[in-house]
């Protein structure tokens, strides 16, 4: 065992290994730590459900590396929802888009509807890329709780998971400067509407609603 792994935190090479094999990870975003799985498996995206303990009710959001790779799980990024992704990802806005095929009912609490969005972090969407495929990532919390803003709160709410190794943390070695610290904000989330003024914020955050009327 690695130091790294000792620790509870894995690199890249790993975190992709393990999400092939169906295992859950941690990570840091531009907003907050995130858990993450890989979003076509629904043995892992259960695993998820269980460790925040999150209603099954409640779907989960889904992180893609670009748009090419957004295509590929729902159908409804046009029009106004690509101008907004085209505007604001990769970075801290969500979209709720019809959902195809290739998502399963898991993930979307047996609705019709994906939330997505592509992190503003380069070193996340190269995991996703290097994956090959999109991930989930509801915030890294038990249910109803504040969700982890640091390693370190990371490893008070988890510590059973990643002393157990149920859970491991994407931390690279010697990332850029600033690129692993979160922000303090979750992302917007918005259902794109027909025209600007028409967007249904369901999530105020680091994008405004004055941010999307400039887009048209």
């Amino acid at each position: 065992m690695t130091e790294q792994t000792q620790n509870g935190t894995i690199a890249l090479d790993e975190a992709v290994e393990r999400l092939r094999a169906g295992g859950v990870i941690a990570f840091p975003t531009e907003t907050v730590f995130g858990l993450g799985a890989d979003a076509t498996n629904p043995a892992a995206v259960e695993r998820v459900y269980v460790i925040k303990d999150r209603p099954r009710r409640q779907p989960m959001p889904v992180i893609v590396a670009d748009l090419a790779m957004a295509d590929a799980v729902t159908d409804g990024l046009i029009g106004r929802a690509r101008r907004l992704a085209e505007a604001f990802w990769p970075g801290p806005l969500t979209l709720v888009c019809p959902a195809s095929a290739a998502i399963d009912g898991i993930v979307t609490a047996g609705g019709d509807t994906v939330a997505l969005r592509a992190p503003g972090l380069p070193l996340l969407c190269e995991l996703i890329r290097e994956l090959g495929r999109p991930i989930i990532a509801p915030s890294a919390n038990r249910a109803g709780g504040e969700p982890a803003r640091s390693i370190e709160d990371l490893r008070i709410i988890f510590a059973q998971e990643l002393s157990t190794g149920e859970l491991a943390c994407f931390l690279p070695t010697n990332p850029p400067p600033d690129s692993m610290t979160p922000g303090r904000e979750p992302s917007t989330i918005v259902v794109p509407g027909d025209q600007p003024g028409g967007d249904e914020v369901l999530r105020a955050g680091p994008i405004t609603a004055e941010d999307l009327l400039r887009v048209h």
